[in-house]
Order: C-alpha cells, then sequence, then structure tokens
C-alpha cells in the first residue's frame, strides 16, 4: 500500500520500516496542474492537496495529514469523515522546546504507529530498521551537499525525487558558475513541481539561487542530525530524533527556523529573500517584516496567484529585485 504523507515532518522512514510504501503528497507530479473549484480565502495548495487526498483515498491508499496547517486540518475532517477512509491527522506540536510537546510527538508517534498496523503495516526487523534509517540519513546528508552543484530547479527535482520514491540520483551540471548571478534565497511554504518555472525566472533574471528555504526545499530535508546509532529497537529513541529535526515557520518560537536560514545566508553570502507564499496562507504572509528584520536584507514577496495569472508581471517584478541587488 501506498501511504501519502501532507508534509515532509512526517517521517517516510517509520512508514517504510512498516513494509508500506511513502509518497509526499507535497511532491506529486500532478500537484499544481489540477484545476478543482477554488473558494475565495482557500489556499490553492491545501485544496489541490485535498483533491489529491481524495483520490488516493478512493483507490484504497492512505494519507496522512498534519495539523501545523489550519486548512490541512480541515482537509482531514473531509476525507476522514468516511468510515472507510484511510485517513489519518498527524497532530504536531506548534512548540517545541518544553517537555510536554515532547510528550504530545511521542504520543502521536505511537498512535500513527497504531494507523500504520492497522492499514497492514508490520514493523520489520531491528537490523532491516537500522539499515532503513541509516539509508535515508546518507540520502538527505548526500542532498545536503550537492546545493551547489546543480541548478535551482535541478536540486529542487532531485529533494522532490527523495520524497516521492526515496530515489537520491544527484547528477551535477559541469556548466554551474558558483560565481555567476546575484545569490539570493527563496522562502516560504511549499513549492510544487510546477510552480518551478519561479526558480528558471530568477536565474533568466540574473540571479543565482544559493538557498531553497522552501517547505519543498533544502529545508524539507531536516536540520542535519548526528547518525544515532543502534536506535533501530528504541521507539522512543527513533521518536526523539524525528521530533529535533523539525525547521518550520509555525514553530513558537520559530527561532529554529530563522537560526537554520541565517547559518546558510551567511554562508552563501545572499543578498536579497523572496518570500513565497501560497494565496490564503497568513503564516508565511505574516513574515516579511520578520525576515527583513532579521536579516536586514531586501524582501521580495510572491504568491501563488501571480505565479500562474501574471507571468510577464512576474518576470518584471523579478527582474527589478535583480537590478537592485546588484
Amino acid at each position: 500500500m501506498e501511504v501519502y504523507l501532507a508534509s515532509p515532518w512526517i517521517p517516510r522512514e517509520w512508514v517504510e520500516v512498516h513494509g508500506l510504501v511513502p509518497r509526499g503528497l507535497f511532491c506529486a507530479p500532478v500537484l499544481g496542474t489540477l484545476t478543482p473549484r477554488m473558494a475565495e480565502g482557500i489556499c490553492s495548495f491545501a485544496q489541490q492537496s485535498l483533491e489529491l487526498a481524495r483520490r488516493y483515498c478512493d483507490r484504497g491508499d492512505a494519507v496522512v495529514f498534519v495539523s501545523s496547517c489550519d486548512q490541512m486540518r480541515r482537509g482531514f475532517d473531509l476525507v476522514g469523515e468516511q468510515e472507510t477512509s484511510n485517513a489519518f491527522l498527524f497532530n504536531l506540536p506548534a512548540t517545541w522546546q518544553s517537555d510536554a510537546a515532547w510528550r504530545l510527538f511521542r504520543l502521536e508517534f505511537e498512535r500513527f504507529t497504531r494507523f500504520l498496523e492497522r492499514i497492514g503495516g508490520h514493523r520489520q526487523a531491528d537490523e532491516s530498521v537500522a539499515i532503513i534509517i541509516d539509508t535515508a540519513l546518507g540520502a538527505r546528508a548526500k542532498l545536503r551537499s550537492s546545493w551547489n552543484k546543480l541548478r535551482a530547479r535541478g536540486f529542487a527535482e532531485c529533494i522532490a525525487r527523495l520524497h516521492w520514491d526515496g530515489c537520491t540520483i544527484v547528477e551535477s551540471v559541469s556548466d554551474v558558475n558558483g560565481d555567476a548571478g546575484v545569490p539570493v534565497a527563496v522562502v516560504g511554504g511549499p513549492l510544487t513541481p510546477a510552480q518551478w518555472g519561479i526558480l528558471d525566472a530568477i536565474e533568466s533574471a540574473g540571479g543565482r539561487v544559493v538557498l531553497n528555504a522552501t517547505e519543498t526545499g533544502e529545508r524539507s530535508l531536516g536540520l542535519e542530525m548526528p547518525r544515532p546509532g543502534r536506535i533501530a529497537g528504541s521507539i522512543d529513541s527513533l521518536a526523539r530524533f524525528f521530533f529535533s529535526r523539525i525547521i518550520d515557520v509555525w514553530q513558537r518560537p520559530n527561532t529554529r527556523l530563522y537560526d537554520w536560514v541565517r547559518e546558510r545566508i551567511e554562508e552563501r553570502n545572499v543578498r536579497g529573500i523572496v518570500l513565497w507564499h501560497h494565496v490564503g496562507c497568513d503564516l508565511w504572509r505574516a513574515e516579511a517584516a520578520s525576515l527583513r528584520e532579521a536579516f536586514g536584507l531586501p524582501i521580495l514577496t510572491l504568491d501563488s496567484e501571480q505565479a500562474y495569472s501574471d507571468h510577464p508581471r512576474l518576470m518584471h517584478r523579478i527582474a527589478a529585485f535583480m537590478e537592485i541587488l546588484r
């Protein structure tokens, strides 16, 4: 059975440990090409994710939603209202520094485990679990080290492939010039395959995306953690490992997100930030002032509506932003 995960913070390795096939719903090849009827104020990403979730559940697969997004949580209510639906809501704690937050995640991890068992999953032997975890750690480390070996779209494709089928083929391109273009960071919510043209547009305008900190970009690989060693037999250690690698805007305080971004902005000499968010996503839209104050860099805000409806205007805005940064 395939299990579609609505967030990179749901541990795909744990699905694989149970003999099921994890797939990142957020990087499904068709995501962004669907045309469901949209209601005003509804996030297009959440709406399309809901449409896909319904399709997958109808054919007998499972979908895991997260509580960190109000609209995704509502999507679970709609899909999970059918008794035969293989839908699950993973409640991610909004805070991360307290013991209470850890205990909540630990309980949800146990509940998630029971869900996987209910839909036919069976936990493999400890030796197999260790191999799965070590392989996943190696794959993520390989991708993290490839950010400067690929063009922005190529890097996004490699990350999406990891989340979709676990593949980590990295094909470096020989004509990537690390000194060419104005170094910029793209920060924000999910950037779907259908929206990768924004990365191309930045490069065409003379920019160079040295940091893809969207929810589906480099940030989705999680914090770089030391290899946990022989933790296969300890569910508690595995749960803590998965809990500790989350980096997102909804966490309070979201200092872990800002620390992660700051380290890479300084290391890669970023000169401007493109803030990307979906229409209806209040969390990321509200971060513009905080990002400007935290990093002292020019900010260009782009939303998913602009990315689709007014391509010439989008190109002009990006080109004007690059001129400011030169």
